[in-house]
Order: C-alpha cells, then sequence, then structure tokens
C-alpha cells in the first residue's frame, strides 16, 4: 500500500465518523485522498480520537524545528 504522508487535520462534518477532533493541523490533498479510502474501507484515523499533549501530537518536525505535522 505505501506511505500516504497525509495531513487529515481534524474532521469536518462530511467525516465526522471518520477523523477524530484531536488531529493536528490543516488537511492536505493527500489527506483527503486518505479519508476517502477510509469511508470506503470502513476505517477511522485512530490517533485523532485521543487527546493528547501538545507535544505527543506531532509525528514529525523540520530541521530547526519551526514546522511541525501529524503525518499518517
Amino acid at each position: 500500500m505505501g506511505d500516504f504522508n497525509a495531513k487529515v487535520g481534524t474532521n469536518k462534518v462530511d467525516d465526522i465518523d471518520i477523523v477524530g477532533k484531536n488531529g493536528l493541523g490543516i488537511r492536505n490533498e493527500r489527506g483527503e485522498k486518505l479519508i476517502e479510502w477510509c469511508q470506503t474501507n470502513n476505517i477511522i484515523v485512530g490517533n485523532t480520537w485521543f487527546q493528547q499533549p501538545p507535544r505527543r501530537k506531532w509525528t514529525w518536525k523540520s530541521l530547526g524545528d519551526e514546522t511541525r505535522n501529524q503525518i499518517d
């Protein structure tokens, strides 16, 4: 299947059953594709459903610590 490198962010009205309210950042195009795939296969994005301390939300950061992302 591979790696999506998707940013799903937080839930929207049309994906409330797939993405929780504890995501990080703004959804990108790859995030949209991942959400569509999850809807087709009846899968949730699990790490967005649980509250975490801010330092535990991100899964990647840039050199210089300027950008942090939660990538699925």
